[in-house]
């Protein structure tokens, strides 16, 4: 009974897909409904047949099984009792759930060999509310029986730069949406090599913080590549200054993102080519005039070494950078200088009302060797801040009001670097990292900031700040 059962489910199926087969391959004047996203075009395969179908059977032969459940229901309350009918009842029910076992098991073996891709009825534009990203991808799919193209666009959920595109005539990509783009930048040669063109720049809302998206961007077939780059904390570099903004001599390297301090940026095959800087934020606080952003501490010579100065919010041209040296006439960083550089940004937030959580611990400096402490000498202790924006300050004010105090050695408590600037203007940078032996710097004598044996230097200047471990 059971056999004969699944024999009839079957025969329904097949039946009803033969009806339809003869007008199938070939006869795309037919319209095909859509079935779980899959649907027949003008230009379908015969791979796309088999799938329509088979899914169509699938959901043929369910229906007719929830029919014999159905069907058997009714014999079942109407069998007043008669061991018979209830027997027939309960065998349709059976071979009606093996069936549906067979249907869907086949079903879910057919997508985990051949996972389902996006259905051909999405769009953007029914689903643009809900999607951070879409792009709208027209490609020619076919030709018809004159040789003219069949365009057929499909909507996609995610976008990356590439480095090769070829698009034929009539074939382009719309971005409709893309909800955390910085910056969009084209190419009219493959792997980023031509002049670039900026496409798209995000414009921070100073007001709620929020940036702009973009919005039906089109990119045609004269756009050979593109580079997309994603608002994320932390430092981007240009290696091309700009009088509105930043810009872009070579796409194969630049921008350039940065998430972490980089001691040598000859490993990111950028050493001495930056001539503009920009850091970005977009986990923000602000409370009074006090905000969590990464700021970038720059350097002429690898491991932060050289004459430094601070960057903060963006630079638009590293030439017009002035270094604080306090000399008439200015002294400017430069382009093409940078070749180490130390990026700041606390993990941790602040508290609303301020208090414990934002400080992190302490540096304290010492003017003895090995950090030692005296009855009248218990070191200067710097607070290190989340919200610290690397402020550079006075040793002499911060540590003694205004009389010398020669830094010859200072501990570090907690998650924080130091900066310290020398007499002669050069910088040198140390955190937990730099510890011999417990959280001491025992002593920077011979340092680039302390050698008294040339020409007096000593620290003038320091920096403290968070930075992430």
């Amino acid at each position: 009974m059971q056999k004969k059962l699944f024999k009839n489910i079957l025969f329904i199926a097949i039946f009803a897909g033969l009806a339809l087969a003869p007008a199938a391959y070939g006869a795309t004047e037919i319209s095909y409904p859509a079935i779980f996203g899959h649907s027949i075009t003008a230009c379908s395969e015969i791979t796309d047949y088999v799938v329509y179908f088979f899914i169509f059977f699938v959901a043929l032969g369910a229906v007719a099984a929830f029919l014999v459940l159905f069907s058997a229901g009714i014999d079942f309350i109407t069998s007043g009792g008669e061991p018979s009918k209830i027997s027939s009842a309960k065998t349709k029910i059976l071979g009606a759930f093996i069936g549906l076992i067979v249907l869907y098991s086949s079903y879910f073996i057919l997508n985990t060999i051949n996972p389902p891709q996006m259905p051909d009825n999405f769009s953007c534009d029914k689903n643009m509310a809900k999607l951070s990203v879409c792009v709208d991808v027209t490609k020619i799919a076919c030709h018809d029986a004159q040789g003219n193209p069949i365009y057929q666009t499909r909507s996609e959920t995610s976008i990356q730069s590439i480095s090769n595109l070829n698009l034929q005539a009539g074939e382009k990509m719309v971005i409709k949406k893309y909800k955390n783009a910085l910056e969009i930048w084209t190419f009219s040669e493959p792997d980023f090599k031509s002049p670039p063109s900026l496409a798209f720049r995000a414009i921070k809302n100073q007001t709620t913080g929020e940036y702009s998206q973009v919005s039906n961007l089109e990119i045609g077939p004269n756009i050979k590549s593109f580079k997309i780059l994603d608002i994320k904390e932390g430092v981007y570099l240009y290696d091309k200054a700009g009088t509105n903004g930043y810009e872009v001599a070579n796409g194969a390297i630049s921008p350039l993102f940065l998430n972490e301090s980089v001691n040598d940026l000859n490993s990111k095959n950028f050493d001495n080519k930056a001539q503009s800087i920009s850091l970005i934020a977009p986990r923000y606080y602000q409370n009074s005039e006090e905000k969590i952003a990464p700021i970038a501490i720059l350097f002429p010579e690898p491991k932060y070494r050289g004459v430094c100065v601070v960057a903060e919010g963006s630079e638009p041209n590293l030439g017009a950078l002035a270094v604080p040296l306090q000399k008439n006439p200015v002294v400017y960083f430069g382009n093409n200088q940078l070749s180490s550089i130390i990026i700041s940004s606390s993990k941790i937030e602040p508290s609303s009302t301020g208090g414990e959580k934002d400080y992190l611990g302490t540096v304290t400096f010492y003017r003895t060797l090995n950090c030692a402490e005296t009855e009248e000498d218990k070191g200067c202790p710097i607070p290190i801040e989340v919200t610290s924006a690397a402020i550079e300050r006075n040793i002499k004010v911060s540590c003694n009001g205004g009389k010398d105090f020669i830094v010859r050695s200072f501990k570090i408590n907690g998650p924080g670097g130091v900066v310290l600037r020398g007499t002669n203007n050069r910088c040198q940078y140390w955190d937990s990292k730099s510890f011999a032996l417990g959280n001491c710097i025992s002593t920077i004598t011979e340092s680039d900031v302390y050698n008294p044996a040339m020409g007096g230097i000593i620290p003038k200047t320091f920096m403290v700040f968070p930075v992430n471990q």
